[in-house]
């Protein structure tokens, strides 16, 4: 790190902080707190929700399985493509719950289900939330004391204390000050403005290793140097990859199609939106942000193999090795050797930008996880078991209390917790706590009039005992199925347990009008200008609403057509591959470096597109939010209450309606 670079670093972190500051003024309200007051825009979303789930643990696990399998291990998630695209376009999950109004997903299965399921479902999540979180301030600390090449002790007031402590300390404190403060508001604030700077700097890092690698080199490395079975080229010659191989992509789409919206690390931006049209043009946009990252994990681990591995590179690989070599947890090592060699490639400045990146990614991650797990244990297991409600004040700082106790937790859990295995695999098993059963209890609470309380109860219980019967298999017997494995048969057992108990019980039939919203329950608030034109047959086959406008269809239809686009080629590059692939002279790591050499120049270009459009209406989502902040009509009802089968705010507005 240059001068140069630790200026870019301290820039950024004081940017942050000065912008998280100017939000504060905002947060009045537990509604402020919880979802920004249900204020947000479509790009303003698109962009702060990204970065909030990527976390310095989602780079170091994405290197980890690029460098581990090469670009074999993405070509499979292509199969999984229209899932990836039906569900933000369709509005899977996330229009419905918007609709209900609920400030958390517990919330909503109070008001679905039960005031008591609400509780035992906000305990469950909140314990496999916290222990899934508590690894990720120890990778991250780690990261940066790597990367910046820091001595791994310190001495302290005449202890010696491991440097990855002190700076867990540090990045969890301000973490926290972000999100005890502002609340939803200052995250999403943050969030967008880091979010923004990282799609950038990932351009540019592409960009740079693209002039640094020649594609003749890559194909000489990665051809020669794989063992058969497990070739870092070709997806079809991966029979002896155990880990991340087709199976795992399959159960991946099952697993987010069932758990969309499941797992609460982010729960803020679920309730955020504007309104549920809103919410849903978020989630389409997310298809466009998505290039820049794409191009950037598929790229990137396989220069630093390559770096590792060809004699053009031997002394920046016995650099790293130098470095790698000290370390003592060999999953470790591996995570961390291609974040190494990039920080060896680029050129002056970028080592701090990205440096910059990775705090942000910290930061945004760890704030919106805080807030997230700290604000559930209060709004879904301490609140609804208290008979007298909390003022606002004091619920506002329960809020800032449960938060900086979760920190507190994590802080301890990293420093005592050692992972052994791939990080993926531990965040699958550990994630399968709650969401074996919860898909099942989110999808038929919101499109099931029959599911019933028992059903939710059961599922939860079968689910939560699966993975938890894998956790301790996992510990006695290492070779045991792996995380992805496990959690996949919990979610099924869920869902099954759900169905069975559902049609096999008493007989229900909930009211989903009230639940959603609609017809004389529909709140002002959430109306969008609708055309009052009747939709051609076309539009409502592609889930195009009256809700929405002609700029509206532009993203909505270029999804639809880039969809297709991903999916007929990978179709047609595979079956070309299996006609062609025993024929005399035929090439097969060349044939397959040409297709991933289309596909990182095509995931860049549309990533420079996109970052521009996108950040740029971010930005004036930015001014709106703060303006619609400004005019907003707060009520301390609206704090996650439920009376009966809807909130306490619902309540009163709906009560003003039907009187009206």
């Amino acid at each position: 790190m240059h001068p140069v670079d630790w200026a870019i670093v301290a820039i950024v972190i004081g940017g942050i902080v000065y912008a998280a500051i100017r939000t504060f003024r905002y947060t009045r309200s537990v509604a402020d707190y919880l979802s920004a007051n249900r204020c947000a825009g479509r790009y303003l979303l698109t962009v702060a929700d990204y970065i909030a789930a990527l976390g310095v643990v989602a780079v170091v696990a994405s290197f980890e399985m690029g460098y581990t399998v090469g670009f074999s291990f993405m070509w499979w998630g292509f199969m999984i493509v229209p899932i990836h695209f039906v569900i933000p376009l369709s509005g899977w999950i996330i229009y419905r719950f918007r609709q209900t109004r609920a400030l958390t997903l517990a919330q909503f299965f109070g008001i679905r289900y039960s005031h008591r399921f609400r509780i035992f479902a906000g305990s469950l999540c909140f314990i496999a939330g916290i222990i899934n979180f508590g690894i990720f301030p120890g990778i991250a600390a780690r990261f940066f004391v790597y990367f910046l090449q820091l001595p791994p002790a310190t001495m302290m007031m005449g202890f010696e204390i491991p440097t990855f402590v002190i700076i867990m300390a540090v990045l969890i404190v301000l973490a926290l000050f972000l999100a005890i403060w502002g609340g939803q508001i200052a995250v999403l604030v943050t969030d967008f403005l880091q979010g923004g700077l990282t799609l950038v700097v990932f351009l540019v890092i592409v960009a740079v290793f693209l002039m640094k690698f020649d594609w003749g080199m890559i194909l000489d490395t990665l051809a020669t140097t794989a063992p058969k079975g497990q070739s870092l080229l070709n997806p079809f010659d991966t029979s002896e990859v155990k880990s991340f191989n087709i199976w795992f992509y399959l159960v991946m789409a099952f697993g987010m199609f069932y758990n969309h919206m499941g797992w609460q690390a982010s729960q803020g931006y679920n309730s955020a939106a504007l309104s549920p049209h809103e919410a849903r043009m978020g989630r389409i946009l997310s298809i466009w942000r998505n290039n820049a990252p794409a191009a950037l994990v598929a790229f990137v681990p396989v220069c630093a193999y390559v770096a590792m591995n060809n004699p053009a590179f031997s002394s920046l690989a016995v650099d790293v090795n130098t470095i790698v070599g000290g370390i003592e947890n060999t999953h470790i090592q591996s995570q961390m050797t291609p974040l190494m060699v990039l920080g060896k490639i680029v050129p002056l400045g970028l080592p701090g930008a990205f440096c910059a990146v990775m705090f942000c990614a910290f930061l945004t991650t760890h704030d919106s996880n805080l807030h997230s797990w700290g604000s559930i244990l209060v709004q879904d297991v301490i609140v609804p078991l208290r008979k007298k409600p909390l003022t606002n004040k004091q619920h506002l700082w329960m809020l800032r209390l449960s938060i900086s106790g979760v920190a507190v937790f994590i802080f301890i859990w990293s420093c005592l917790f050692e992972l052994k295995d791939y990080i993926n695999m531990y965040m699958f098993i550990t994630m399968a706590i709650f969401l074996g059963g919860a898909g099942a209890v989110i999808i038929g609470g919101l499109y099931w009039k029959r599911g019933t309380t028992a059903a939710a109860y059961s599922a939860m219980i079968v689910g939560s005992v699966m993975a938890v019967s894998g956790i301790i298999l996992k510990s006695i017997y290492p070779d045991f199925l792996h995380g992805m494995w496990m959690n996949c048969i919990s979610m099924l057992s869920g869902a099954i347990t759900y169905i069975l108990v559902s049609l096999l019980g008493p007989r229900t039939s909930f009211n989903m009008d009230q639940l959603l919203h609609r017809g004389k329950y529909e709140i002002e608030a959430d109306k969008v200008q609708a055309t009052q034109e009747s939709l051609p047959r076309w539009k409502k086959i592609v889930g195009i609403t009256k809700e929405f406008t002609k700029m509206d269809m532009i993203p909505y239809i270029a999804s639809i057509g880039i969809m297709f686009t991903h999916w007929i080629g990978f179709s047609v590059v595979s079956i070309v591959y299996l006609i062609i692939k025993n024929n005399a002279g035929f090439h097969a790591n060349l044939y397959w470096l040409r297709v991933w050499q289309v596909l990182i120049y095509h995931w860049f270009i549309l990533g420079i597109v996109a970052t521009i459009w996108i950040v740029f209406g971010g930005i004036k989502d930015l001014k709106k939010l703060f303006k619609r902040l400004d005019a907003a009509k707060r009520s301390d009802l609206d704090d996650g209450r439920v009376v009966g089968h809807h909130s306490l705010a619902d309540e009163q507005e709906l009560s003003d309606v039907l009187e009206d």
